[in-house]
This record gives structure tokens, sequence and C-alpha cells, in this order.
């Protein structure tokens, strides 16, 4: 018997994500030419497909057994985006790598250990039970979700640039985080039970793209170079 709540939770989200797409698309892709921008669309694009796969496991029945689906590498994909629009174009323009922003690089490590830590307990545990696909996976999601948490931590702590381009990204990176908050405790969630936070964490990702597209857009309105 279908867990209907649950359910609705997944199309609710699917919603989102294709709202939080088109939106984005229409204001960013037609009027900004900046690639940081660009990134976090194809990052919110990537969740339309994982939405669309997820809702569809679990008609299927399969949504809390592991393995890997279109909903598992979208998410790799969706990590990506984030992680080239905060690594690959946002760093390179905020960050000097003086003395003035070393402090900000050494604290910003913390997060990403404590990311290390879960994702390791947690790929220890497949490799115990021989899930081996499920643990090149979950090494797969952790590489650019740790490298991600890294980059938008570090761009909160970083003092203010004189172009205020930090301050014009800090919601997205603020967003980007919550995602990989939420990305962690989902993984948690289907790895160690079935209750009711799965659909509660995956619903909670679907705002937060649709909260970081509308700072993206909100953003780009000020953001000039």
């Amino acid at each position: 018997m279908k867990d209907y709540v649950s359910l609705i939770s997944y199309f609710v989200s699917f919603a989102v994500a294709v709202i939080a797409f088109i939106y984005g698309a229409e204001r960013l892709l037609k009027k900004s030419t900046l690639a940081y921008f660009h990134f976090l669309i194809w990052g919110a694009a990537c969740f339309v497909l994982v939405s669309l796969s997820t809702c569809v496991n679990y008609i299927c029945g399969s949504i809390h057994n592991p393995h890997i689906t279109l909903a598992s590498c979208g998410i790799v994909g969706v990590l990506i985006a984030f992680l080239s629009a905060n690594m690959g174009v946002l760093d390179k323009l905020v960050d000097e790598r003086t003395d003035n922003t070393k402090k900000a690089r050494t604290l910003a490590i913390i997060v990403p250990i404590i990311f290390v830590v879960i994702l390791g307990v947690i790929c220890a545990d497949y490799l115990k039970a021989k899930r081996y696909d499920f643990a090149i996976l979950l090494a797969a999601i952790g590489i650019p979700m740790v490298l991600g948490c890294y980059f938008n931590t570090k761009h909160l702590l970083l003092p203010m640039d004189d172009m205020q381009i930090l301050k014009t990204t800090r919601g997205c990176n603020i967003m980007c985080l919550i995602f990989d908050i939420t990305e962690i405790l989902y993984i948690l969630s289907i790895t160690y039970g079935q209750g009711p936070i799965t659909s509660v964490c995956y619903f909670i990702r679907s705002v937060s793209v649709l909260v970081l597209i509308i700072f993206a857009v909100k953003g780009a309105s000020k953001w000039s170079l």
C-alpha cells in the first residue's frame, strides 16, 4: 500500500523543481551572460530529472531500494553544476589568496570534514554489506558535495570584495549549503530507515533549489562585470 503523504510530497517536489527551472531559465538564460548563474540553472535542470525519476521510482516501489538510477545520477549532475558555479567561476573572482582570506580558507575546511566523516561511515557500511554499486555511487555524490560545501562555506566567510560579488551571491551560497545538508540527511534516511524524514528532506531539497534560483535572479540584476 502506498504512503499517499509521501507520494504527494514527491509530486509537489517535482512541481516545485519544474517551476524553479522554468522561472530561472526565463529570467537568467535570456537576460544574463554570466556563467555562474547559467551553471545554477543547469543544476536546477538536472534536479527536474531527479524529481521526475524519484516519482517514477516511488510509484514502482523502488524508492527505498538504493541502486543506481536516473535520480541518483541526476544528483551527481546537480552537485557538479553547483560546484562548477562556485569553484570554477565565483572563486576565481572573489578569492585573491592573500593573508586576508587565509582565515576563511582555513575555517571553511571544518564543514567538509564533517561531511567526509558522515559519508565515510555510510560508505563503510555499504562495503561491509558488499553493496559496491552504492558505495561507488556514494563516492560520486560525495566528491562534488564535499568540494562544493567547502567553497560555499569559504565564500560566506570571506571578507566582502570591492565589487560586492560576495554580497550578491550570499543567498545562493547559503541555499547550496542547505541543499547539501538535506542531501546528507536524505541519504541517511534511505540508508538506515524509511521514515517520513525521507520525503521531508526531499521536499526541503526542492524548496532550496527554488529559493536558490530566486536568489540567483535577484543577484543577476545587481551583479555586473
